[in-house]
C-alpha cells in the first residue's frame, strides 16, 4: 500500500509505504522534481529487527516524510510513527511542543491517524 497525505494548510507531505520494496520506494521519490539528491536503490533498507521506520527527508525533499512499514502496522506501532512525523514536522516548522501549542499537535495526530487508519480498512477489505 502506498498512500500519500498532503495537508491542505501546511507544507507538509507524508508517504506511507506498507510491504514496498525499498528500491520501489526511492524509484517513487526519485520522480519528484524539487529533490535535492537522488535516492538510492537501498536508502530505505530496513534491518531484519525492524517493523517500522519514520523518515524526515528535509535535506531531500523538505516537507516531506515517509513511514515505511514492513506489514500493515498495529495500532501501537502507527501511533508511535506518527508521532515521530509530527515531531519531525513541529520541528521543520518552528513550532515547540508547547501549552499553547498542543491542539495543534494534537489535530495533526487525528488527522493522520484517520487518514492512515481509513486506507489501511479499505486495503484490507478488498483483501490486499
Amino acid at each position: 500500500m502506498y498512500l500519500l497525505i498532503a495537508h491542505p494548510e501546511r507544507p507538509f507531505k507524508l508517504h506511507v509505504c506498507v510491504g514496498f520494496d525499498p528500491k520501489d520506494i526511492s524509484r517513487k521519490l526519485n520522480r519528484n522534481r524539487k529533490k535535492l539528491h537522488v535516492f538510492s536503490r537501498d536508502y530505505f533498507d530496513m534491518h531484519e529487527h525492524d517493523e517500522a521506520l519514520t523518515y524526515d527527508l528535509v535535506f531531500s525533499l523538505p516537507g516531506h516524510f515517509v513511514m515505511q512499514f514492513r506489514d500493515f502496522p498495529d495500532i501501537g506501532t502507527l501511533s508511535h510513527e506518527v508521532f515521530h512525523v509530527i515531531a519531525m514536522h513541529m520541528r521543520y516548522v518552528n513550532v515547540p511542543l508547547t501549552k499553547a501549542s498542543e491542539e495543534g499537535y494534537a489535530y495533526m495526530f487525528s488527522f493522520l491517524m484517520q487518514k492512515i487508519t481509513d486506507e489501511i480498512a479499505k486495503h484490507k477489505a478488498k483483501g490486499i
